[in-house]
């Protein structure tokens, strides 16, 4: 399960961190909370990782902020910027840590990004912005799965190529379908927007 690779690994891997609690609404089992608030009202954890559908944070993350010292919320960060405004505010009122999971700078130099490019496009920008001063080459990918998937291999630093699949992913998230996701449609309309040609030179004046 992604929570497990992603944020549960990452606590274990902290020897400051002790794992205490969970909240999962389809395991009635009896081992997991039901319900979130119960969790820190009960349990009092210090840090809370949100990873649950976007449609869920803003409400959740403005519940819980009260009761936890920070929150680990998974990217994008809301629905609209009414709603991550909101998460902001409360955060700030409360004292309380708010980080968005966009960072996936310090994984192998070989990076995934899956479930569609309104969920995991920000970590291609991401990564394009960390490295822009020192660009590599990029290969710039679509891997036939059940899902989109982007594939970086970056190698070569020393040569300064920009990716031309990179400003057809620009202006697929500029002005394509907010709701691109996985699954067949959302191939198809990717593909209409990204094409995939050799990468070109990278231009002196950016």
């Amino acid at each position: 399960m992604e929570f497990e690779d992603s944020h549960l690994n990452a606590y274990k891997n902290n020897p400051y961190i002790s794992f205490v609690t969970l909240c999962d609404r389809l395991k009635p089992d009896g081992k997991h909370h039901l319900h979130y608030l119960d969790m820190v009202q009960l349990d009092y954890p210090d840090i809370v990782s949100v990873c649950t559908p976007p449609e869920t944070h803003c409400q959740i993350v403005c519940d819980i902020a009260p009761y936890v010292k920070a929150i680990w919320c998974e990217k994008p960060i809301a629905m609209n910027l009414d709603e991550a405004d909101r998460m902001i505010e409360v955060c700030k009122e409360n004292n309380t840590i708010l980080q968005i999971n966009h960072q996936r700078r310090w994984m192998r130099p070989k990076f995934k990004f899956s479930r569609g490019i309104f969920n995991s496009g920000s970590h291609a920008f991401d990564l394009v912005n960390f490295l822009f001063k020192d660009l590599s080459i990029v290969d710039f990918e679509y891997i036939d799965t059940d899902e989109y998937i982007f594939e970086f291999n970056l190698t070569h630093p020393e040569e300064p190529l920009l990716p031309k699949a990179l400003d057809h992913l620009i202006w697929c998230l500029e002005n394509g379908q907010p709701t691109i996701s996985s699954g067949e449609n959302g191939r198809r309309s990717l593909e209409q927007c990204i094409n995939f040609q050799a990468l070109l030179e990278h231009p002196k004046d950016i």
